[in-house]
């Protein structure tokens, strides 16, 4: 979110290694990762935040901005839905 999405992806990967249940080091992972243009590892990262806590929204929205810019409407519709 700094503007230097490979040193932070770098450090979201070193902490969920530690710690792979937290929610908001997917989240951010999957936006480092979508700024590196990695989309298939984005997503991963944005659904295991979404299987580890399905009540919070940023995970569904993200995914659904990842979709979206993928040209994928309809499923990223579904995703917007669900983060409202």
């Amino acid at each position: 979110l700094n503007g230097d999405p490979r040193t932070g992806l770098a450090d979201l990967t070193a902490a969920i290694e530690l710690d792979g249940t937290k929610y908001e080091y997917r989240v951010a992972r999957g936006q480092a990762q979508r700024a590196l243009g990695k989309t298939d590892e984005a997503m991963a990262d944005f659904s295991a935040a979404i299987r580890s806590d399905p009540a919070k929204s940023e995970g569904y929205n993200e995914r659904g901005i990842t979709t979206y810019r993928a040209g994928k409407y309809a499923e990223a519709e579904g995703d917007f839905a669900r983060a409202i």
